[in-house]
Protein backbone atom coordinates (compact mmCIF):
# COMPACT_ATOMS: atom_id res chain seq x y z
CA UNK A 1 0.00 0.00 0.00
CA UNK A 2 1.11 3.40 -0.94
CA UNK A 3 2.01 5.30 2.24
CA UNK A 4 0.74 8.77 3.23
CA UNK A 5 4.34 10.30 2.57
CA UNK A 6 4.30 9.25 -0.92
CA UNK A 7 0.89 11.12 -1.62
CA UNK A 8 1.91 13.97 0.45
CA UNK A 9 3.30 16.34 -2.53
CA UNK A 10 0.39 14.96 -5.01
CA UNK A 11 -2.01 16.70 -2.17
CA UNK A 12 0.07 19.63 -1.53
CA UNK A 13 0.70 20.47 -5.37
CA UNK A 14 -3.36 20.21 -6.04
CA UNK A 15 -3.81 23.31 -3.44
CA UNK A 16 -0.40 25.30 -4.92
CA UNK A 17 -1.56 24.93 -8.41
CA UNK A 18 -4.88 26.58 -7.73
CA UNK A 19 -3.15 29.05 -5.64
CA UNK A 20 -0.59 30.11 -7.88
CA UNK A 21 -3.44 30.74 -10.37
CA UNK A 22 -5.05 33.01 -7.86
CA UNK A 23 -1.78 34.96 -6.50
CA UNK A 24 -1.29 36.85 -10.01
CA UNK A 25 -5.10 37.17 -10.44
CA UNK A 26 -4.33 34.68 -13.94
CA UNK A 27 -5.97 31.41 -14.33
CA UNK A 28 -3.60 30.86 -17.14
CA UNK A 29 -1.06 30.28 -14.34
CA UNK A 30 -2.41 26.93 -13.39
CA UNK A 31 -0.96 25.11 -16.09
CA UNK A 32 2.34 26.04 -16.17
CA UNK A 33 2.94 25.69 -12.28
CA UNK A 34 1.05 22.30 -12.84
CA UNK A 35 3.92 21.27 -15.33
CA UNK A 36 6.61 22.68 -12.20
CA UNK A 37 4.74 20.70 -9.44
CA UNK A 38 5.45 17.45 -12.40
CA UNK A 39 8.94 18.35 -12.69
CA UNK A 40 9.57 18.96 -8.94
CA UNK A 41 8.31 15.73 -7.95
CA UNK A 42 9.98 13.83 -10.88
CA UNK A 43 13.56 15.74 -10.04
CA UNK A 44 13.07 14.92 -6.24
CA UNK A 45 11.82 11.59 -6.61
CA UNK A 46 15.10 11.11 -8.71
CA UNK A 47 17.75 12.21 -6.42
CA UNK A 48 15.93 9.81 -3.57
CA UNK A 49 16.15 7.15 -6.11
CA UNK A 50 20.44 7.88 -6.96
CA UNK A 51 20.68 8.85 -3.35
CA UNK A 52 22.19 12.24 -4.10
CA UNK A 53 19.62 13.75 -1.66
CA UNK A 54 16.57 13.49 -0.46
CA UNK A 55 14.31 16.02 -0.77
CA UNK A 56 10.74 16.19 0.21
CA UNK A 57 8.54 18.22 -2.46
CA UNK A 58 6.05 18.41 0.21
CA UNK A 59 7.72 20.95 1.97
CA UNK A 60 8.88 22.58 -1.18
CA UNK A 61 5.44 23.08 -2.01
CA UNK A 62 3.88 24.54 1.22
CA UNK A 63 7.34 26.95 0.68
CA UNK A 64 6.55 28.12 -2.52
CA UNK A 65 2.55 28.54 -1.52
CA UNK A 66 4.10 31.19 1.35
CA UNK A 67 5.87 32.94 -1.20
CA UNK A 68 3.02 32.92 -3.59
CA UNK A 69 0.37 34.46 -0.87
CA UNK A 70 2.97 36.77 0.30
CA UNK A 71 3.02 37.82 -3.84
CA UNK A 72 -0.73 37.54 -3.75
CA UNK A 73 -1.56 40.09 -0.93
CA UNK A 74 1.44 42.62 -2.08
CA UNK A 75 -0.51 42.86 -5.28
CA UNK A 76 -4.08 43.19 -3.56
CA UNK A 77 -5.36 40.27 -4.79
CA UNK A 78 -7.48 40.21 -1.97
CA UNK A 79 -10.42 40.84 -4.01
CA UNK A 80 -12.81 39.29 -4.73
CA UNK A 81 -13.32 37.33 -2.15
CA UNK A 82 -13.87 34.20 -4.13
CA UNK A 83 -10.05 34.16 -5.78
CA UNK A 84 -7.39 34.51 -3.20
CA UNK A 85 -9.02 34.04 -0.10
CA UNK A 86 -10.62 31.22 -0.60
CA UNK A 87 -7.96 29.73 -2.56
CA UNK A 88 -5.49 30.37 0.29
CA UNK A 89 -7.98 28.40 2.79
CA UNK A 90 -7.74 25.61 0.33
CA UNK A 91 -4.37 25.82 0.62
CA UNK A 92 -3.96 25.86 4.37
CA UNK A 93 -6.32 22.98 4.60
CA UNK A 94 -4.70 21.01 1.81
CA UNK A 95 -1.27 21.53 3.09
CA UNK A 96 -2.08 21.03 6.86
CA UNK A 97 -3.08 17.61 5.37
CA UNK A 98 -0.69 16.91 3.47
CA UNK A 99 2.30 17.91 6.12
CA UNK A 100 0.19 15.74 8.35
CA UNK A 101 -0.26 12.59 6.37
CA UNK A 102 4.46 12.98 6.40
CA UNK A 103 4.07 12.25 10.08
CA UNK A 104 1.61 10.09 10.89
CA UNK A 105 2.12 6.04 10.07
CA UNK A 106 1.75 4.98 6.26
CA UNK A 107 -1.69 4.16 6.57
CA UNK A 108 -3.28 6.79 8.20
CA UNK A 109 -1.51 9.34 6.25
CA UNK A 110 -3.03 7.89 2.90
CA UNK A 111 -6.77 7.92 4.31
CA UNK A 112 -6.04 11.56 4.96
CA UNK A 113 -4.59 11.98 1.71
CA UNK A 114 -7.48 10.61 0.03
CA UNK A 115 -9.91 12.26 2.04
CA UNK A 116 -8.23 15.42 1.07
CA UNK A 117 -8.14 14.84 -2.87
CA UNK A 118 -11.59 13.18 -2.63
CA UNK A 119 -12.81 16.87 -0.70
CA UNK A 120 -10.28 18.93 -3.30
CA UNK A 121 -12.63 16.99 -6.22
CA UNK A 122 -15.67 18.25 -4.13
CA UNK A 123 -14.13 21.96 -4.09
CA UNK A 124 -13.37 21.54 -7.91
CA UNK A 125 -16.55 20.45 -8.70
CA UNK A 126 -18.64 23.18 -6.22
CA UNK A 127 -16.39 25.99 -7.56
CA UNK A 128 -17.26 24.92 -11.39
Amino acid sequence: MTSGSTLAPVLAASGLVYLGAAAPQKPSAAWPLFIVTFVVITATTVLARLRLANPDPTWIFLGFAALLLAYGLLRGAIRPAGALPLQAIAMVVCGMAAAIALIVSGKIGAYLVAAELLGHAAWDVYHR
